[in-house]
């Protein structure tokens, strides 16, 4: 990847990016130069492993942050399927309980909802800080 031939001699190169510029230096040539390329090459092989291991370890979180928000969309359409059984009007989208009926679960449910957010929420920062790391 790295090695030039000039004049039929092989030189081997490192290409490194510097303020968005790649810049080449000379590394060697024969053993020096054969010595560099496998060192390079090693690391090559150590990041893309350690990407690799980052790509599956996003990949579980992301995994997670969709179970959370599953489960939370199941709580709310159980709860709103409970809530419209025993007659609880919507009104600007919020649960109200009639003021015939005497205090009932709603309160619950609304603080249930609070509680599914704040659980989705956590997990996707706890997703973006993962990807960030």
């Amino acid at each position: 990847m790295g090695w030039e031939t000039r004049r039929g001699k092989r030189y081997y190169y490192r290409a490194v990016k510097i303020n968005g510029c790649v810049v080449k230096t000379y590394v060697g040539t024969g053993a020096v130069g054969e010595e560099a390329a496998r060192a390079d090459e090693i690391a090559r092989t150590g990041r893309a492993l350690e990407a690799e291991k980052r790509r599956a370890r996003d990949e579980h979180l992301a995994e997670g942050t969709r179970l959370a928000v599953a489960v939370y969309e199941l709580g709310r359409a159980v709860a709103k399927s409970v809530l419209k059984g025993k007659g609880g009007p919507v009104s600007r989208k919020n649960w109200r309980k009639k003021r015939a009926k005497g205090p009932e679960s709603v309160g619950l449910c609304e603080a249930a909802d609070i509680l599914g957010r704040a659980a989705v929420e956590d997990a996707r920062a706890a997703d973006l800080a993962a990807r960030r790391a």
